[in-house]
């Protein structure tokens, strides 16, 4: 199996991408399911499945677009 040895530069900036991808996914996870208010929903089971789908309540984002 050959071995490159990739530009230190190239290394630091694609350590950077996969650093700034996990901070956004665990961003992503805390914000609410919507920017505005809105009541929560839950669906009816549908026939032929287990998967019933729903959301709780959210509270929407904030006035400078962060969490209320």
């Amino acid at each position: 199996m050959p071995a490159y040895d990739f530009p230190e530069d190239l290394r630091a900036a694609q350590l950077a991408l996969h650093q700034t991808r996990t901070a956004y996914e665990e961003y992503a996870a805390i914000l609410p399911w919507s920017a505005e208010p809105m009541p929560g929903w839950e669906s009816e089971k549908q026939l032929h499945t287990t998967y019933q789908s729903g959301k709780p309540d959210s509270p929407g984002y904030g006035e400078d677009g962060l969490l209320a």
